[in-house]
């Protein structure tokens, strides 16, 4: 539980150096307008389904309460969506989803953002109670995705005002294609350095994907 502790430090050192280095941009001719209806009905909708999700399997499928969070979570999503094609300012704007290219773009990061989460909420999990390896160890092993994501992102945008987007994303996505399938042969025997290999093709793949991604479903 003290290896939490060292967010502490770190998120107080950043919180000092973005208020003396960073200044703050402000539209002061159209400020913005928050969708704070919208924000509200997605939270419970949201809420609901996410609670359902983390206990249905302790309470039970079809322990009512559980089902009850499912109805509800339904119930608020389809409203969410219903009141954002009024909203002046929505939140989601669907009508841009009409827009294939766009479309491939949000579920291209959207995977990428799925993927990266559950990797590092798992993998963690895995390397400890699985393989019994310390918190240190397992710490490091997920360092072979942050380093090569880290450097190749430094040049990924670059290359996408170079080379066709739809080429180079692709590529990212085989590589993390490649993790996704070493990760079914993870166990007690492998050894941590193939481990290591497999993340260090996810990071590569996320950072070769994730620019190109992005600026293809602004420019869309």
């Amino acid at each position: 539980e003290l290896d939490f502790y060292i967010n502490i430090p770190i998120t107080i050192i950043s919180y000092i150096f973005v208020k003396i280095f960073v200044v703050e941009s402000k539209n002061e001719e159209h400020p913005p307008i928050l969708d704070i209806k919208g924000i509200i009905i997605f939270t419970l909708g949201l809420g609901f389904l996410i609670f359902g999700i983390i206990e249905g399997p302790g309470w039970g499928w079809r322990n009512p309460f559980i089902l009850a969070c499912f109805a509800l979570a339904i119930i608020f999503l389809l409203a969410f969506y219903f009141v954002e094609r009024k909203t002046k300012v929505p939140l989601i704007q669907f009508s841009f989803f009409k827009n294939r290219r766009f479309t491939a773009a949000a579920l291209t990061i959207f995977t990428g953002c799925f993927l990266f989460w559950a990797t590092f909420f798992l993998m963690p999990l895995c390397l400890q109670h699985f393989r019994n390896e310390s918190p240190w160890v397992s710490g490091l092993v997920l360092l072979s995705v942050g380093i090569p994501s880290t450097i190749i992102s430094r040049f990924a945008g670059a290359a996408g005002d170079r080379i066709d987007k739809q080429k180079l994303i692709p590529s990212g996505l085989f590589l993390v294609l490649l993790f996704a399938i070493s990760v079914l042969w993870i166990g007690d025997s492998v050894p941590l350095i193939l481990i290591c290999l497999g993340l260090v093709f996810f990071g590569a793949g996320q950072a070769i994907f994730w620019a190109p991604g992005t600026s293809l479903g602004i420019s869309a």
